[in-house]
């Protein structure tokens, strides 16, 4: 089960990637008051969090991985990547959305999947709510349920 949450670790970041990359082209092309959408803080915040989350993913899906490779006990680690890159794909695709406004709800942008795949991404294969009472219990916490 821990590769299953390793792998949809990876399948969580490849999703906010994506729509880290498609909200930051579109910040840079939507020009609104006369300059592009990108200059705007609070634009800038969303993406700057994004990547932010990217990048705490993928450190813990590789470390996790490196472990794996070692031979080393890897459970506690690929609960939380699982949780942290579900909720990387969750905030990138809900900010993305809100950055391309309306756009992000046509097919003719790609937000719009990213919005609907991460979803899956939360409750499978395990919810976030689950894995955090099996890292509770891992970190010696007494059994909550």
């Amino acid at each position: 089960l821990n590769m299953e949450r390793v792998s949809t670790a990876i399948l969580s970041l490849g999703i906010a990637k994506a729509a880290y990359r498609d909200a930051f082209n579109y910040a840079l092309e939507r020009r609104a008051f006369g300059r592009p959408i990108g200059q705007f803080q609070i634009i800038q915040n969303y993406l700057v969090e994004m990547a932010i989350q990217i990048e705490t993913a993928r450190n813990l899906i590789y470390s996790t991985v490196a472990l794996s490779l070692m031979g080393k006990p890897n459970a506690l680690q690929a609960q939380m990547a699982k949780i942290v890159a579900a909720r990387a794909s969750e905030y990138c695709a809900i900010k993305g959305m809100e950055i391309l406004g309306g756009y992000g709800f046509t097919m003719e942008y790609d937000m719009q999947r990213h919005f609907r795949d991460y979803k899956q991404m939360v409750f499978a294969p395990i919810t976030d709510e689950m894995a955090v009472n099996v890292i509770a219990r891992m970190l010696g916490l007494p059994k909550s349920y």
